[in-house]
């Protein structure tokens, strides 16, 4: 058994998160999706979960795809870019930069 701090520092979760923080996190992350275009909801809930990983690879490239084509989606990518997502600094702080965005 591993506790939570030491499976985030293997890889094996993306974050642990303190118990008086989970209330916080949550709320933040229901508000973050429910911000999200329709448009994103809707092809994530198309292309999850995979029945197998070939399909779901073309699953979610189809999705990407429906996407990338979106005018909306294209606002958000092109905003993102000038606020410096795709340098080396903005890689850090790519969340910050993200959540930012309206």
């Amino acid at each position: 058994m591993f506790d939570a701090i030491t499976a985030e520092h293997y890889g094996w979760i993306n974050r642990a998160i303190p118990d008086a923080e989970i209330d916080t996190f949550v709320d933040r992350l229901a508000q973050n999706i429910a911000n999200l275009p329709e448009s994103v909801i809707e092809t994530t809930k198309k292309i999850l979960p995979p029945i197998r990983n070939a399909e779901g690879f073309q699953s979610e490239n189809d999705g990407w795809a429906s996407l990338v084509y979106n005018p909306e989606t294209a606002r958000i990518m092109k905003k993102a870019i000038q606020n410096g997502a795709q340098t080396v600094e903005g890689e850090l702080k790519l969340e910050e930069i993200l959540r930012a965005l309206k």
